[in-house]
C-alpha cells in the first residue's frame, strides 16, 4: 500500500494523528468536501480517487521524496509534496463534480467542456468527403481502397444515396479504385486527411507509414508514393512512423520546415498561432531544413532526443526529454515550463474554446505540470489556477482568463 492510500484509509477509518487530519480536511475543506461526506463515501468511490491520485502523478504524497523532470535547459526538481496537493486538488474536483452545471471551486463556471475525442475526415481528389467514424481508431489508405484498421470498409458521403457512417454502420462496401488510386505508371492523386478542433484520429499511408493528428491539422499526401521522394505537406501537428525506405525519403514540407527522413519517429508541431515551428526526435535522425528571414535557410540534423525551434528570426537546437512532446498522442497535457499563451492554444485545440484574456494580462508567464487530456476542461483549469498565478471563469464554449 503507498503512502497516498495508507494515509487516506487511515482518515477515512478516523485514526490518524492530529497532523496527518488536519493535512487531509486542508484538502478536503480547499474543495468544499466536508469530512462527513468523505466519510459516507462508498469505498469504491474512494478507491477510484485513490487510485486515479497514484496513477497521475507517480510518486509519493507525503513529501518525503522528489521526482525529477527533463527540461529544456537541464533537470527540474520539484518538491513532491507540492506537486501531490496540486493534483490531488485535481481527483477531488472529478469526483466531486460530474454533471453539466458545476462549480469549480474557485473557478466560475456554468457548464464543464468535455475532452476532444477521435474523428476526421478524408477528401479525394474529386472533391468528395468522407467523415470517419469516431469510434475506430484510425484509417489505412492503401493502394485501391481504404478501410479502417480493424479491416471495415469506409466510403464518401451520398455514395448509395444514403447519409453518412453513424456509429458502427458502413454506408457502401469499398471504394473504385479510381477513387483514390490513379492508372499504372500515373502520379498518385492527392488526398487530405484532417482534424477539426477537438479531434485527433491515425492515419496508415500506402507506404507503411503511420501518423498520428493533432487537433486542428492536416495533411496532404498522394494515394501512391510513385516519386523518386515520398512528399507530404502537414498544417498543424503530427507525430510519424515513418516505413524505412532507403531508395524514398520521406519528406513533410510545413511553413517554416522541411524535414527530411528514411525511417524514423518524430513530431512536428506547426500551427498557425504560434511563434515556432517545433520538429523533435524520438527515434532515428532527420533533416531539418528551416527558412527565416535573418539567415535565410539552416540544415540541422537532429538526435535522437533533440528539438529544433524555428521562426521567422532564426533557430534553436535543444536537447530534451522527446517523449514529452508526444504527451497528446498519449493522452496528457505536459507543461514544462510552458507559457501562458502556448498552454491555452493547446486548451482551445483540444477542448474546442475561445479564449478570452483579461487585458493586461502576463501570457508569457509559464507553468508546468502534468494533466491529462482526458479530463474535462476545468480539471486542467484547476491545475493551473491553483499556482495562485491566474484565474478561470468558464461561461458557455468561452474560457475567460483574468489576474
Amino acid at each position: 500500500m503507498t503512502d497516498t492510500e495508507f494515509l487516506l484509509e487511515k482518515y477515512s477509518n478516523g485514526i490518524c494523528t492530529p497532523a496527518e487530519k488536519k493535512k487531509v480536511e486542508a484538502w478536503l475543506d480547499a474543495h468544499e468536501v466536508t469530512d462527513n461526506a468523505w466519510e459516507n463515501m462508498p469505498e469504491a468511490k474512494k478507491q477510484v480517487w485513490m487510485q486515479a491520485l497514484q496513477e497521475d502523478i507517480n510518486l509519493e504524497i507525503m513529501g518525503k521524496e522528489q521526482f525529477v523532470r527533463r527540461s529544456r535547459s537541464g533537470f527540474v526538481w520539484i518538491a513532491a509534496a507540492a506537486v501531490a496537493a496540486l493534483v490531488f486538488g485535481v481527483w477531488l474536483f472529478n469526483s466531486k463534480y460530474q454533471d453539466t452545471s458545476v462549480k469549480t471551486g474557485s473557478i466560475a463556471s456554468v457548464n464543464d467542456i468535455a475532452p476532444g475525442k477521435n474523428g476526421a475526415t478524408i477528401t479525394l481528389a474529386n472533391g468528395e468527403v468522407i467523415a470517419l467514424n469516431g469510434a475506430k481508431k484510425g484509417v489505412i489508405i492503401g493502394n485501391d481502397k481504404l478501410v479502417y484498421d480493424d479491416g471495415s470498409a469506409l466510403s464518401p458521403r451520398g455514395r448509395d444515396g444514403r447519409s453518412p457512417e453513424r456509429g458502427n454502420q458502413s454506408i457502401d462496401p469499398s471504394l473504385s479504385q479510381s477513387d483514390i488510386s490513379p492508372s499504372r505508371g500515373e502520379r498518385g492523386m492527392m488526398l487530405i486527411a484532417s482534424t477539426t478542433k477537438g479531434q485527433t484520429y491515425e492515419f496508415t499511408l500506402s507506404d507503411g507509414t503511420h501518423v498520428w493528428l493533432n487537433a486542428d491539422s492536416k495533411i496532404s499526401f498522394p494515394s501512391q508514393f510513385n516519386e523518386p521522394e515520398r512528399k507530404i505537406m502537414l498544417d498543424g501537428e503530427g507525430y510519424f512512423e515513418v516505413a524505412k525506405d532507403k531508395a524514398h525519403p520521406f519528406v513533410v514540407s510545413t511553413d517554416r520546415q522541411t524535414i527530411t527522413v528514411l525511417g524514423t519517429h518524430f513530431n512536428i508541431n506547426s500551427y498557425d498561432n504560434e511563434i515556432v515551428t517545433t520538429t523533435t526526435l524520438l527515434e532515428g535522425s532527420v533533416k531539418v531544413a528551416a527558412f527565416n528571414s535573418a539567415s535565410g535557410r539552416t540544415n540541422v540534423v537532429l538526435k535522437p532526443n533533440q528539438q529544433y525551434l524555428s521562426n521567422k528570426e532564426g533557430g534553436q537546437l535543444l536537447e530534451v526529454n522527446a517523449e514529452d512532446a508526444i504527451d497528446w498522442k498519449n493522452g496528457d497535457f505536459i507543461f514544462d515550463e510552458e507559457t501562458l499563451s502556448s498552454i491555452m492554444n493547446q486548451i482551445a485545440r483540444w477542448y474546442d474554446v475561445t479564449i478570452i484574456y483579461e487585458p493586461g494580462l502576463d501570457k508569457t508567464q509559464t507553468f508546468g505540470g502534468k494533466v491529462s487530456r482526458n479530463k474535462n476542461v476545468s480539471a486542467v483549469l484547476s491545475s493551473m489556477q491553483s499556482t495562485g498565478k491566474v484565474k478561470f471563469r468558464i461561461s458557455g464554449k468561452n474560457v475567460y482568463v483574468t489576474k
